[in-house]
């Protein structure tokens, strides 16, 4: 499938959510995995305390090289990023990072990190020019 292609090809994606406030975008390094879509960050970022508050994103994935992205809505929980999640969290460093050595991992594994998991709900193909 095309679209699991690109989406695992790339590692930048604008995602946006609304808690109780404005909305907010905001661009993160992620990884997709298993139809869904896995990013680390911090636990008391703004994305987050959205999150908790309206579980409901949107996102999208952009190549401009090639004018091509896909633009989604899905729902999204927050996962601890130690134990239970300790491996999904070593795999999505390497993915994003190349090693567990590398210097940024130590931030993205730190202990006030969480993973935010998105699962899909709608995807949508964009081309300039289209297909």
């Amino acid at each position: 499938m095309e679209d699991k292609n690109f989406l695992t090809e790339n590692k930048l994606m604008n995602l946006a959510t609304a808690g109780n406030s404005d909305p907010h975008v905001v661009p993160v390094a992620f990884m997709f995995d298993e139809g869904r879509l896995y990013i680390s960050t911090a636990e008391k970022s703004r994305k987050v305390n959205n999150i908790r508050a309206n579980s409901r994103v949107a996102f999208a994935v952009e190549d401009s090289t090639r004018l091509k992205a896909i633009v989604g809505k899905g729902t999204a929980r927050i996962l601890p990023s130690h134990g239970i999640h300790d491996d999904l969290m070593k795999k999505l460093v390497i993915h994003l990072v190349g090693s567990l050595d590398h210097p940024y991992a130590k931030l993205m594994m730190g202990p006030n990190r969480v993973i935010i998991e998105v699962t899909p709900t709608a995807l949508k193909k964009w081309e300039s020019p289209p297909t």
